[in-house]
């Protein structure tokens, strides 16, 4: 016959490792990875998007394309959230309103917060890496290769991708990133002094020629109102463009911004 004291040691050691088994049990469910849908990779969790305009109609160097590759990689690493969605928007002279994105997934988590006991580095890695990191390696090298083209319209891309429902009622906060000389050159508006693409009257400053972009921002400021935004700019500086574009820039996008209250991060490529 078992002693009781036994009988109640045994009993203890039935129940710690029932505890044992629940509690790993627990962990696991806990840290199991979401459901994600294989188009986006997004999962319920997705909160967040980064928004990366790309302005492919000047050429820039070799340097100036592997830094913008190095800013897109960096954003990734160290300024995006896990879970947060990253579009890529690349155009030239002429867009078509509603154009896809050249990339759009969410960031899945890499095996860096992975601990080993209920999940495991090496898969996270291995899979962060196959459906997010070498998809956008590919788009990247595509997106490096610009083309000098006359027109260049920015403002026209950048509200037709903010005014879409699906970034409009995106939850979370929206970053916008842009990577553009920002020297707008439309029918809308242009910069510069002599342009095919913006008809005025002869000798008309394009300082004061501003009527028909500032009806179309106001027609189209409800993008900005009550949504969590901030801008990121890389500025490229092509060789052709004259000192008095890289001053009308400096002049006239901060006032831009002021407008709807953003402070852009502003560096140059």
């Amino acid at each position: 016959m078992l002693r009781p004291g036994k009988n109640i040691r045994n009993g203890l050691y039935v129940l710690t490792a029932i505890a044992v088994i629940g509690g790993a049990g627990w962990l696991k469910y806990k840290n199991l990875e979401p459901e994600r849908d294989p188009d986006s990779l997004c999962s319920a969790s997705e909160n967040g998007q980064t928004i990366i305009l790309v302005d492919k109609t000047d050429l820039w160097s070799d340097a100036q394309a592997n830094r913008l590759e190095d800013h897109i990689w960096w954003l990734i690493a160290h300024v995006m959230r896990q879970e947060e969605r990253l579009h890529i928007f690349t155009f030239n002279d002429v867009f078509q309103p509603g154009f896809p994105p050249t990339f759009s997934f969410c960031k899945p988590p890499s095996g860096d917060a992975a601990n080993n006991i209920t999940q495991s580095k090496a898969y996270y890695n291995r899979e962060y890496k196959k459906q997010f990191v070498q998809p956008l390696k590919s788009v990247l090298e595509n997106i490096k290769k610009a083309e000098e083209k006359d027109c260049s319209p920015i403002v026209e891309v950048l509200f037709d991708i903010l005014t879409r429902s699906e970034i409009m009622n995106h939850g979370g906060p929206t970053r916008i990133v842009m990577i553009s000389d920002l020297a707008q050159n439309s029918s809308l508006y242009s910069f510069y002094q002599t342009t095919k693409c913006r008809r005025r009257p002869a000798g008309v400053d394009p300082r004061y020629d501003t009527k028909d972009i500032e009806r179309f921002i106001r027609d189209r400021a409800y993008a900005f109102k009550d949504r969590q935004i901030s801008v990121i700019v890389f500025q490229v500086f092509p060789q052709k463009n004259p000192p008095y574009i890289s001053q009308a820039v400096k002049e006239k996008w901060p006032d831009f911004f002021q407008f709807f209250g953003i402070v852009p991060d502003w560096q140059l490529l």
